[in-house]
């Protein structure tokens, strides 16, 4: 499930953390988008 898109990694490992201290698990996947790096944070397995 897509928690968040940022083009700042800084900004996805925050929320990655974020989501970890209420219990869950999730990851950041690295993608680009009209030559634009992008962070995005993915909550699962669920």
């Amino acid at each position: 499930m897509p928690c968040g898109s940022f083009r700042d990694k800084k900004r996805a490992d925050e929320l990655k953390a974020q989501i970890a201290l209420v219990g869950y698990e999730s990851k950041i996947n690295h993608v680009v988008v009209k030559s634009e790096d992008w962070y995005r944070v993915e909550l699962g397995p669920l």
